[in-house]
C-alpha cells in the first residue's frame, strides 16, 4: 500500500511538472504578451533624449540596448505555439543581432570611429527590416517600428 502511494505520488509530481515545463501559449495569447512587451519597451525608449551629438550616441546607445536586452530577455521566455515556434526563433535570433548591432554602435560612439557608426547603424536597419518583417508574419503590430 505505501509503495503503491509513493508510486501514485511520484507520478502525480512528475506529471504536474511536465505539464508546467511544456505549457505553450495559444497565438492569439502569444501575440497579446508579446505586444504589451514590445509596447512597453517603446514607451521607454521614447522618453529617452535623443542623441545631438556624437558623444551622445553612446550613451544613448547603452541605455536604449539596457531596455531592449530587458525587453528581448522577457520575449524569449514566452513559450510561443508550436505552429510559430521557426518563425519566432527567426525573429528573435534576428532581435539578438540587433542588440549586437547596437553595442557595436555604442562601442564605436566611445571611441569616435563615426564611420564605424554608420556601418553598425547599417547593419542595425537591415536587421530591424527583417524583424519589422517577421514580427508582421506573427501579427505582432506593437513589435514593428514606426
Amino acid at each position: 500500500m505505501r509503495v503503491a502511494t509513493v508510486t501514485i505520488t511520484t507520478f502525480a509530481v512528475v506529471s504536474l511538472l511536465a505539464a508546467c515545463g511544456s505549457s505553450r501559449l495559444s497565438h492569439g495569447e502569444y501575440v497579446k504578451r508579446a505586444n504589451t512587451i514590445c509596447a512597453g519597451y517603446d514607451a521607454k525608449v521614447k522618453k529617452l533624449a535623443k542623441p545631438q551629438s556624437v558623444t551622445e550616441i553612446e550613451t544613448y546607445a547603452r541605455r536604449v540596448l539596457a531596455q531592449y536586452r530587458e525587453a528581448l530577455a522577457k520575449l524569449e521566455a514566452l513559450k510561443p505555439p508550436k505552429d510559430n515556434e521557426v518563425t519566432v526563433d527567426q525573429w528573435l535570433a534576428t532581435d539578438r543581432r540587433i542588440a549586437k548591432d547596437v553595442e557595436a554602435i555604442a562601442s564605436a560612439a566611445k571611441a569616435r570611429r563615426i564611420p564605424a557608426v554608420q556601418t553598425a547603424t547599417q547593419r542595425a536597419s537591415l536587421d530591424n527590416t527583417a524583424s519589422d518583417r517577421l514580427a508582421k508574419e506573427l501579427g505582432l503590430s506593437s513589435c514593428v517600428s514606426s
